[in-house]
């Protein structure tokens, strides 16, 4: 519930969050699909466990923990990304740290 989505204007799907998505469902005044297909779509929904608390608290464990490794690097001197030495630079905003493999990896963060 705390990513923002951003999409390009050109996108005719619709992007949703879990919770929204049966307000999107009953926004439609005619069938867009038969009960039939309506209900397997719901099994797969259960199923896949797109939508249930526990999926979110995995999601949430699991950015938590890519996150703590990223910081984990950094207080070690090591790009998050690709893990290369990062390096004191001076740029035209101010001292930063840059990825040592640039051009191929562009990681930054402001000394």
């Amino acid at each position: 519930g705390d990513a923002v989505l951003k999409l390009h204007s050109d996108i005719r799907q619709y992007v949703l969050y879990a919770d929204e998505l049966v307000d999107k469902i009953l926004s439609f005044r005619e069938p867009v699909m038969s009960e039939s297909a309506a209900l397997r779509f719901s099994k797969l929904l259960v199923r896949k466990e797109i939508v249930g608390e526990k999926r979110t608290t995995e999601h949430i464990r699991y950015a938590e923990s890519v996150e703590a490794k990223s910081q984990n690097r950094m207080r070690q001197g090591l790009c998050p990304r690709c893990g290369a030495r990062l390096v004191l630079r001076n740029g035209p905003y101010g001292r930063f740290y840059g990825c040592s493999n640039y051009p191929r990896c562009r990681f930054t963060e402001k000394a």
